[in-house]
């Protein structure tokens, strides 16, 4: 999250400035230029209150409406002394005096004169350093259109300047650019001004911002390196805040253009000077301390915290808190967190974040624009913090009836009536069950990776789980239709999903099964009944499933008929039911619940036919990451990316000769990793007396991948810009290598034909297994869940042709979490991934085909192009079956 580093400054810097308009009115009538060279030194020494008194005792001269030249001469000087009261901090004061001037400009001068434009402006800076960027944008049009009709140029280049930086704040940097650039066109033809060379440095600055903002890295590089040479050139110090602005946005241009080493020695020397206790310029120290932890993320994540901690220490001291820059610091923080797996203090920070927000949002409430932008970033992190089943709190919940009050819906929910019930006994109570269930799957869950049965706690968690359905849905819905209590929450994700796709999710609750679908108008609900036989269901299902791709008899892999009746089984349970409100065919978002993430639902049937065959099916861990997603693909869409980054034909095994014979032997590193060691434990569990075995030849389970460098070569030349590794190259370093030079994030595709490796009792051990030969110090080749979730993507798809990487463990509310979920945390904005083992050259010739197919069209759309294809080509039903797409 980028926050405007213009507004920021000029928040820091608009009000003090020593210096007055250059081309204000006044210069033209004898009385306001009088006395504009009589308060020349106090202005320029910052002594603002001492002129005041010189300004309006000479206004008192002059009365206004007596004639046009004594009124000129008042309103002049009003002008003159509204902009020394904004210097002095006054800014009611100011705001007042100048919409005066604005009336009576209007009405005693006309409606277009110099002395109103002057007024517009500095009327303009009022609203621009209090963050009223729409009325800015207002006025400052206006002022514009007078000044052009008068065919002047007083004024101009101001007005041109403070639009581009009102319209970066309102995100709009197409238009940011378009009159940055047209006040560097002005200055460049004013003979009497355009060699000044670090008023140019500054105005190329400012495109340099918007350059970054449309993600034109490149053009950003070369104009604010242009700008940092005319402002040096004119032996303006270091500490100068204009200079330290220019290397921040340099930092960034460098980071996203791959030199990210730079970046961080520039951001590491912008923040040595500003983290000076003598340096005066909060706000810019607080930015600069923020970039340099945006900056060290791709290569220290822990440093990066240990940045945006101290940085967010010093907004807590200073009671800053409840500001922009220091929420989104927050929001940095509270990420890199749960990116690092530290999920306590994600959520202790999230929810401090959370009421900051709360707090500046009061502070907003009358200011539109910033109340709109301040509500996506509560959206953001709301999303951000359930959507890893970190929140659930009394806090979040009220936080989330604010916003719909915010917003005029209270009616619509009835929020009045849910707020008294969040703050009743009944939902303490709920809470406390909620708690002990936690804590009980908590044992749960180490007592499986132990191996120990636990019957009590089986017993009280299905206790608890009916108790909490009672507090909680029961409370809310009958059997098919919600009441007017349904929780705003669901609505708050539903809401925000686009509106031409039928929504579904199924929950898992108190022993039963539910679904939930939504169209856009109404949510109908339906109980689906008992969650047991569902859950035995699809496990016999996978595992069947599993046990026949892996068998070698012919006649049991062909054999499709007991797949299809567990389908019909399913299909029963989970289409049936819905199926009148799904129709006949579309675009479906589903959100699956624990054991159903275990299944491709567009394999389920409905009228007798596949659903890949009229449904085009996308799947989401939950809803509540869709606002995530749907950012993060505006910020890729426009960046500058290759296309695929591809890893096949990957080393696993050396070859050893005897003689005339030929033997593969795997090539053993110098010693055993960690992942080493779970990898065997875990595939000897069922045979330890295979342990001496394992150990000496430890990971000759991962044979080389015949096919896999044909696939990814050919599926390579569908791409212009492309990189492809394989080899002892398609490893865990080279990974490592591509993020540490910014690489990895310039990819819109990654693809990896490789052997993939499941974890069942710890899903963040789950991985890619990478080359396994001549490994680099340091690295074991498992890129693992969670080494996944560390990296820096910004990729519109990561394709996992690899076996049983949609596994993981199931966990209510987050559907599957494991491989899938990290590419999210990473940054991937989708994945396609297998649920089962596949086969290298079909899934080859699967994923050509996929590939020519998203030519044209969408991820799911070509996903379920190629099953329809492929189901009149000779794959198996596995074989189609087996890949899943979560993702927009």
């Amino acid at each position: 999250m980028k926050i405007k580093m213009r507004s920021i400054l000029l928040l820091a810097l608009l009000f003090a400035s020593s210096g007055v308009h250059a081309e204000l009115a006044y210069k033209n009538i004898p009385a306001c230029g009088d006395v504009y060279r009589k308060i020349t030194s106090l202005v320029a020494g910052a002594k603002y209150r001492e002129a005041l008194p010189i300004v309006l005792q000479e206004q008192s001269r002059y009365p206004l409406k007596k004639d046009a030249d004594t009124s000129a001469a008042n309103l002049c000087l009003e002008t003159l002394a509204a902009n020394l009261y904004k210097k002095a901090g006054n800014i009611p004061k100011a705001m007042d005096m100048l919409q005066a001037v604005l009336k009576n400009s209007k009405s005693e001068l006309g409606e277009s004169n110099s002395i109103l434009v002057s007024a517009e402006v500095s009327l303009s800076e009022v609203y621009i350093g209090t963050s009223r960027f729409n009325d800015a944008v207002l006025i400052l049009e206006d002022a514009k259109g007078i000044v052009l009709r008068a065919q002047s140029r007083d004024n101009l280049n101001l007005i041109y300047t403070h639009l581009g930086e009102v319209y970066a704040n309102l995100g709009a940097p197409e238009k940011a650019l378009e009159y940055d650039l047209a006040a560097y066109a002005d200055f460049k033809s004013n003979a009497a001004i355009s060699g000044n060379k670090f008023r140019e440095g500054i105005f190329l600055k400012n495109i340099a911002y918007d350059y970054n903002k449309l993600r034109n890295f490149t053009k950003s590089l070369s104009t604010i390196e242009a700008s940092l040479r005319l402002m040096q050139e004119v032996g303006i110090s270091e500490d100068n805040a204009e200079i330290l602005d220019a290397k921040l946005i340099w930092a960034t241009a460098l980071r996203e253009t791959g030199s990210r080493e730079k970046a961080i020695q520039i951001n590491q020397d912008v923040y040595k000077i500003t983290s000076n206790p003598g340096f005066q310029n909060k706000v810019l120290a607080g930015k600069a301390q923020s970039d340099l932890g945006v900056s060290t993320r791709g290569v220290d994540l822990q440093k990066a915290i240990a940045y945006q901690k101290d940085l967010y220490k010093k907004y807590a001291d200073s009671n800053e808190l409840a500001s922009p820059q220091a929420l989104i610091n927050g929001f940095n923080l509270t990420q890199n967190l749960i990116a690092s797996n530290q999920a306590d203090e994600a959520l202790s920070y999230g929810n401090a974040m959370l009421k900051s927000l709360v707090d500046f949002r009061k502070k907003i409430a009358d200011n539109d624009q910033l109340l709109s932008t301040w509500v996506r970033q509560s959206e953001t992190m709301i999303n951000m913090l359930i959507g890893l089943n970190l929140t659930h709190n009394r806090f979040d919940a009220l936080f989330l009836i604010e916003y719909f009050k915010s917003r005029s819906l209270s009616e619509k929910f009835q929020l009045s009536n849910l707020e008294g019930q969040i703050n009743s006994t009944e939902y303490k109570n709920f809470k406390n069950i909620k708690f002990q269930l936690t804590q009980v799957n908590q044992k749960i869950a180490v007592n499986k990776s132990l191996h120990i049965d636990s019957p009590e706690l089986n017993k009280a968690h299905a206790e608890l789980g009916k108790t909490l359905l009672d507090y909680s849905l029961n409370h809310n819905f009958n059997d098919s239709v919600p009441t007017s209590k349904t929780p705003p929450a669901w609505y708050l994700a539903m809401n925000t999903l686009e509106r031409d796709a039928l929504k579904i999710s199924y929950k898992f609750l108190g022993g039963s099964l539910w679904v939930f679908v939504y169209d856009g108008k109404e949510l109908y609900t339906r109980n689906l009944g008992d969650s047991t036989a569902i859950k035995k269901t699809i496990n016999d299902y996978r595992l069947y499933t599993r046990n026949k791709v892996l068998s070698t008899n012919r006649a049991i892999r062909s054999n499709d008929q007991e797949t299809e009746k567990y389908l019909r089984i399913l299909s029963d349970k989970l289409v049936a039911p819905i199926q009148e409100k799904l129709g006949a065919g579309g675009k479906l978002l589903v959100s699956p619940d624990a054991e159903i993430g275990g299944i491709a639902f567009d394999d389920l049937t409905i009228n007798n036919k596949k659903m890949y065959q009229s449904f085009s099916v996308r799947m989401l861990p939950t809803f509540m990451i869709y606002d995530n997603l749907t950012e993060m693909k505006k910020q890729y869409t426009d960046s500058d990316r290759n296309d695929f980054l591809g890893f096949g034909g990957i080393s696993y095994e050396s070859i050893t000769k005897y003689d005339n014979n030929v033997s593969l032997q795997r090539e053993r590193s110098h010693s055993m990793s960690q992942m080493d060691l779970a990898v065997i434990s875990d595939q000897v569990k069922n045979q330890p007396e295979l342990m001496p075995i394992a150990m000496l030849n430890y990971t000759a389970w991962f044979k080389n991948l015949p096919y896999s460098l044909e696939t990814i070569e050919h599926i390579g030349q569908r791409f212009s810009r492309k990189n492809i590794y394989s080899d002892e190259r398609a490893s865990e370093a080279s990974i490592y290598d591509l993020m540490r030079h910014g690489s990895l994030e310039r990819y819109r595709i990654i693809h990896f034909a490789a052997h993939g490796y499941v974890n069942p009792y710890n899903p963040m051990l789950s991985a890619i297994v990478l080359a396994q030969t001549n490994r680099a110090p340091s690295t074991d080749g498992f890129l693992t869940a969670s080494k996944i979730a560390g990296l820096s993507l910004h990729s519109d798809l990561v394709v996992l042709q690899s076996c049983d990487t949609a596994y993981g463990t199931y966990q209510s509310g987050d559907g599957v979490i494991g491989l899938t979920y990290s590419f999210f945390e990473a940054g991937s904005i989708g994945v396609i991934s297998a649920l089962w083992p596949i086969e290298v050259r079909k899934s080859g010739e699967f994923f050509e085909h996929f590939y020519d197919e998203l030519k044209t069209t969408s991820v799911s759309e070509a996903l379920r192009r190629t099953k329809v294809w492929a189901a009149n080509h000779d794959f198996s039903q596995d074989d189609i079956s087996a890949y899943v797409y979560y993702g927009l």
